[in-house]
Parts: structure tokens; sequence; C-alpha cells
């Protein structure tokens, strides 16, 4: 589901984090239940079958493992498109533990002599390594994988089949 089709919702149910726990106290959506991806198996009696569940992460590769496996548990499970990534992407608020306002990598904000286009390319370039490490886990893909991720990657940034081609040549 997109973030406008999660923020109509009258009843938006529980929205699970399964980022860790460290990514979550940088910055979560609010309301959010942070329960890693890893211990969802696990934890899947400590979650109400009559409510909507929505699950979230950093790019939406986490979420959309989560949702397979709630599902087959007999839950009604969706995944926020884009992860916390896209959320603050769209200028909505993360927000930490403590209440302050949260951010993605858990970073400072961009320091001023950075150009803007250094700091996207950085973001971009660990967005590419989460969502890597979300999908492989601590095992190193194939170079046959890797293309695969980042053809689907690119495809997710608007990227036309031509262009992804020429970057992947």
């Amino acid at each position: 589901m997109n973030i406008e089709q999660f923020q109509k919702r009258p009843d938006r149910g529980l929205v699970i984090d399964v980022r860790s726990p460290k990514e979550w106290e940088y910055g979560h959506v609010a309301g959010s239940t942070n329960v890693p991806l890893d211990e969802l198996p696990d934890r899947l009696n400590e979650i109400e079958v009559d409510i909507p569940l929505v699950t979230v992460c950093r790019t939406g590769l986490r979420s959309k493992k989560a949702i397979e496996m709630l599902n087959e548990g007999g839950f009604q499970a969706e995944s926020l498109d884009g992860g916390v990534t896209a959320w603050a992407g769209a200028g909505k608020e993360l927000v930490r533990p403590d209440g302050q306002l949260g951010d993605v990598l858990g970073s400072e904000p961009e320091p001023e002599y950075l150009p803007s286009d250094q700091a996207k390319t950085r973001d971009n370039f660990m967005e590419v390594i989460f969502g890597l490490q979300e999908r492989y886990g601590n095992r190193e893909p194939s170079d046959q994988e890797a293309k695969a991720f980042m053809r689907e990657w690119l495809t997710e940034k608007g990227r036309s089949p031509e262009e992804i081609e020429k970057i992947l040549a």
C-alpha cells in the first residue's frame, strides 16, 4: 500500500516495523511496534489476529517477507511501499523512542558543505547496501543476484529498461 492509502485508512491497525531495534530507535513511524524480521516467527502469538496489519522496514524488502509470514499465519497484512525511506521522502515525520524527531539513517543533518548531488549519491548507495543486506542477509549475493536486485531497484526508481541495461552493462 502506498503512503496516501495508508493515511486515508480510518483504522491503521497495527504497524509492525520489522527493522532491527537500532534502526527503529533512529526513527520510525509514530505508533509503530518494533518486531525485527528474524524474531517475527517466534512472536506471532503476540499479535492480534482480528486487526489489519501494516509492515514497514527501511525500503520495503523486509516488510514484504514479513507479510508473507503473517499472511501464511492467518493474519491480514500489507506492506508500506518504500518503507520509512519513502515515508521520510514524502515529508512525513519519523520519531525516536524519546519522542524527538528521528531520521532514516540515524545521522546528523547534512553538513552545508556537502553538495546535494553527493548527498543523494550517498543516500542511494546506502539504500542499495541496506536493500542487499535485507534480501541476502550476511551472505554475499552472486553477480546474477546482485544484477537482478539492481534491475528491480532501478525500476522502482523509474528508470527505463534501456537505461537499466546501460547502467548494468
